[in-house]
């Protein structure tokens, strides 16, 4: 089956689309609760609630945040002055991809997800 021309032409666009939030418990890591489809999805960082924040991209339900590298740190007592609801995006292709994991090292750091890319997947 074709795809439409339109449905080609805005498959990146940006497009509001659905949102998560995640509350990362105190030295502890969560994952989100599916798993993320293909598309562009924009990360916001709101509110750090005293502590760090650490967020590990990978296969959904194999992927583990923890306050160390590979996973990427936003700390919370300089970011949130500097740059005021840290926001960056990232891309979702398939299923090595498609989970996240949040580690909240001290306090109660909240991420909020939303797809901002307009493919149907």
């Amino acid at each position: 089956m074709a795809a439409h021309a339109d449905d080609l032409r805005y498959f990146y666009a940006e497009h509001l689309g659905d949102s998560v939030q995640v509350t990362c418990p105190s030295g502890g890591t969560v994952e989100l609760p599916e798993a993320l489809t293909p598309g562009r999805y924009e990360i916001r960082v709101p509110a750090y609630g005293g502590g760090d924040l650490w967020i590990r991209q990978g296969a959904f339900g194999d992927v583990l945040a923890a306050n160390a590298a590979p996973s990427t740190q936003f700390v919370g007592h300089t970011d949130v002055g500097h740059l005021n609801y840290p926001v960056f995006t990232l891309m979702v292709r398939g299923t090595l991809d498609n989970g996240l994991s949040f580690y909240g090292d001290g306090g109660t750091p909240i991420a909020q997800i939303t797809k901002v890319s307009r493919d149907k997947g």
